[in-house]
């Protein structure tokens, strides 16, 4: 769905990835994000289907035993936004992938 500038439902956030963690028994999973301003942010996670977006983007990030290698995921700078509830991630966009109408929203929620 194309959505004009202006018009996004979700806040959307910038961050580098600085950890990810996973708490099998409740297939849930913690991505650690650093902010444009250094500050620290955690962001409850669906477990499984965020290893496997992150596989498919990075590639060499789910583990035979199904857990997660975070090697390749330490570093990267994303787009994201929390879920309609605003309990977990909802959707990423890897910075490298992030179109114009992405940016421009990024920059008028964050003046």
């Amino acid at each position: 769905m194309n959505n004009p500038v202006g018009v996004y439902m979700e806040k959307i956030e910038k961050g580098k990835i600085v950890g990810f963690a996973i708490v099998k028994e409740s297939g849930l999973s913690t991505l650690i994000l650093e902010d444009p301003k250094g500050n620290k942010v955690v962001v409850p996670c669906e477990h499984p289907a965020t290893a496997r977006a992150f596989d498919a983007c990075y590639g060499g990030v789910l583990r035979i035993d199904g857990t997660a290698d975070q090697t390749n995921l330490i570093g990267k700078v994303l787009y994201w936004s929390f879920e309609e509830t605003g309990l977990v991630l909802g959707a990423f966009t890897p910075e490298d992938e992030a179109g114009d109408v992405l940016l421009r929203e990024y920059e008028l929620q964050h003046q």
